[in-house]
This record gives structure tokens, sequence and C-alpha cells, in this order.
């Protein structure tokens, strides 16, 4: 499936992939990425919860997940600029009709405002 095709991540979903790619390029535990999302973001999130989100990504193929030890890591398949990218990709066809002019429009306007 490429990029096109993927499912966006839900609210959710996006904070624990940028806390995956912004902790760094080697895989990551679950416990990191559940302190990292709590603290940056405020949630009280158990652990469960950051599993769920986290298989939700591996399914739709942001992640990948590999075992060392008793522990999963998690590393995104995608860097944060493709993923950010994307984003904006997806934004530009949803509200602005697929035109980059409107859309620069609209931050030159939101930037004046």
């Amino acid at each position: 499936m490429n990029r096109e095709e993927q499912k966006l991540p839900t609210g959710c979903e996006e904070q624990i992939l940028l806390a995956v790619c912004s902790i760094g390029s080697e895989p990551v535990d679950s416990g990191a990425i559940r302190a990292y999302v709590n603290e940056k973001y405020g949630h009280e999130w158990a652990p469960q919860t950051v599993s769920t989100f986290l298989a939700r990504l591996v399914k739709k193929g942001y992640l990948t997940i590999e075992r060392k030890g008793k522990m999963y890591c998690y590393m995104a398949t995608i860097t944060l600029e493709q993923y950010r990218r994307a984003r904006v990709n997806a934004l530009k066809e949803l509200i602005f009709d697929g035109s980059d002019a409107l859309l620069l429009k609209c931050i030159k306007e939101s930037r004046e405002a």
C-alpha cells in the first residue's frame, strides 16, 4: 500500500507517531513512548492505551515492531518530514480542492491577521 492509499492516523495515534519520530532513530519501547506523550500532551494514558495506539499504527504501516528480550520496540517507517508532507497534502485535498495557491494564500493571510 502506498502512502496515498494509507489511512492517516487519528489524533491520538498521530501523537504516538510524532513521539516515535521525535524520540530518535533507534527502536523505542512503549514505556518511553508513553512517558513522552504523557509529558508532552498532558495525558495520563495507561500502558494498555498506548499499546492499543501502537498496534493500530503497526497495522496501518506507520510503525514496525521488533522484540528485544522481553520488550517490544517500535520504529517509524516514515520520517517526520514525510509525514508532514502527507498531512499537508491531505489537508490541501480536503479543504483547498488540491490547490497549492489557495493553501498558500490561506497561510499568508493567517500570518497577516
